[in-house]
């Protein structure tokens, strides 16, 4: 006997929302003023945090230059004294630059010229063995002058650049002035951004090596800074022939 096959019962269609097909409601002006609120609120907060990185990144960036240019300063002085011989006259200068006689030195870099030429020791003071640092306060510089290479000398000044200066000469403030205004001494650039030197000289054992301190100011737009160096000469204290 075949039974007759139950059919299901119709599934009843889902209700459907009303406002299914109808457009959203949009935001009152209340909503709006709060949500413009908000994202200002935001957008300050963000710009005051990246003013403050940019100001504190200047004000290091500012900080650095200035210990940057005083470890320059003091790197080229120490080296330059360090390699020297015997130190011949200096004047004191100042911290601020106000002295009449601004800070200099007069150095006997090393024995190595003789009236020949030749790189021979010989004991002797000749002028192509000197140099001369000096600072001048109206350019805010160190200077550097020191005879041109020997190449690049002509035969009288080759003639005039062995010629021995005594002791007596060598200690004199003048002897600075005649060596900066001879023609083969050229003048360079040593330091920059130094507004005062002051220099003092240790004193020192006849066996030791002589010490020489030196104060700088340096000072650039962003403010200044005091710095302190030393460098003892690499020979005795002994006093040149």
């Amino acid at each position: 006997m075949i039974r007759p096959t139950a059919h299901p019962a119709p599934m009843t269609p889902p209700r459907r929302c009303p406002r299914a097909h109808g457009r959203g409601r949009g935001m009152t002006l209340v909503e709006l003023s709060i949500g413009l609120v908000i994202t200002s609120l935001v957008i300050g907060a963000l710009g005051a945090l990246w003013f403050a990185v940019a100001d504190t990144w200047q004000r290091t960036s500012a900080s650095q230059n200035l210990a940057l240019t005083a470890n320059q300063a003091l790197v080229r002085l120490e080296t330059t004294l360090k390699q020297s011989k015997y130190l011949c006259h200096f004047d004191a200068g100042s911290t601020d630059g106000s002295a009449a006689s601004p800070a200099s030195i007069l150095i006997w870099k090393g024995d190595y010229w003789n009236s020949g030429g030749a790189n021979t020791a010989d004991g002797f003071v000749q002028v192509g063995e000197l140099i001369v640092i000096e600072h001048d306060p109206s350019s805010k510089r160190i200077y550097l002058y020191q005879p041109i290479s020997v190449a690049a000398m002509t035969a009288t000044q080759r003639t005039a650049a062995a010629t021995v200066w005594v002791w007596d000469d060598l200690r004199k403030g003048g002897t600075v002035s005649t060596f900066k205004k001879l023609d083969y001494v050229k003048k360079t650039v040593m330091c920059e951004c130094v507004a005062g030197m002051l220099l003092n000289v240790q004193s020192t054992a006849a066996t030791s090596r002589p010490l020489i301190e030196f104060t700088l100011t340096v000072s650039r737009p962003q403010g200044k800074l005091l710095v302190y160096g030393s460098a003892a000469l690499r020979a005795a204290s002994q006093q040149p022939s």
